[in-house]
């Protein structure tokens, strides 16, 4: 039942798929990529689920069964609608030779996920909007979270969900060039939290320059594992001459 393979060429296992999730109490669907649709040498011209995947996923999804939709690819894969559609989605990548204990830990509650994505997920139009050949960040809409200006993604860098929940608030108590937020554990479980600090450029640099196209940089980041309850604050000392650093063209 289901797919006929990772391409999913045919959609006549499909009935039968969704029937038995019918019968079932909850869903695990398995989609994705493997190294037959990208690898070294063999890119993809597009950054959809290959073939019918995306339908049968929909099919299931809207029984409106507790499901978790597991993706399983080396790249980013856009998946659109299932965004709304599938309850729970777990970005595995390619989790190696333990990827299965690793997934059911996560699944089921016995590990508390606390992954940030180091890619933007955009949608399956970014191949249209921007030029896939291109390898400037800043031509056109641009590329990654620095540049891009196309439609918003899917999941931004740096998204991630736990099962848990944390606030973030000022700390005063740090004067410049220390800088410090307060990070709490205000769920009810242990997990983990990243704080990352990004900076904006100035407004006021040249349209000649390509510096002038950033939206923001990533000039720190760290991942604090916090008990329910628990607090913690991150502290960066600011570097004006590294942390606000720009590029010109010329590489001065």
């Amino acid at each position: 039942a289901g797919c006929n393979g990772v391409w999913c060429t045919s959609t006549a296992g499909f009935d039968a798929a969704v029937a038995t999730a019918k019968a079932a109490d909850y869903v695990i669907l398995m989609m994705g990529i493997d190294l037959s649709v990208e690898r070294e040498s063999h890119d993809r011209v597009n950054i959809s689920l290959p073939g019918y995947q995306q339908l049968l996923a929909s099919r299931i999804c809207e029984l409106g069964i507790p499901t978790v939709l597991v993706l399983v690819s080396g790249g980013i894969i856009a998946i659109d609608e299932l965004k709304q559609e599938c309850p729970a989605i777990l970005y595995a990548f390619y989790p190696g030779f333990r990827g299965a204990d690793a997934i059911t830990d996560v699944i089921f509650g016995a590990f508390n996920p606390g992954g940030k994505l180091a890619v933007s997920m955009y949608w399956s139009n970014f191949t249209r909007q921007s030029d896939y050949l291109e390898m400037d960040l800043t031509i056109g809409l641009g590329k990654t979270y620095k540049y891009w200006r196309g439609t918003a993604p899917l999941y931004p860098f740096g998204y991630g969900l736990s099962y848990t929940q944390f606030a973030l608030s000022a700390n005063d108590t740090c004067t410049a060039p220390m800088y410090c937020v307060n990070v709490k554990n205000v769920g009810d479980r242990a997990g983990y939290e990243t704080v990352f600090l990004f900076v904006y450029p100035p407004s006021n640099i040249s349209s000649n320059e390509s510096a002038s196209k950033m939206i923001k940089k990533l000039i720190e980041f760290e991942k604090f594992a916090l008990q329910a309850g628990e607090s913690v604050t991150f502290a960066h000392n600011l570097d004006k001459t590294k942390d606000l650093a720009l590029v010109a063209n010329d590489g001065k």
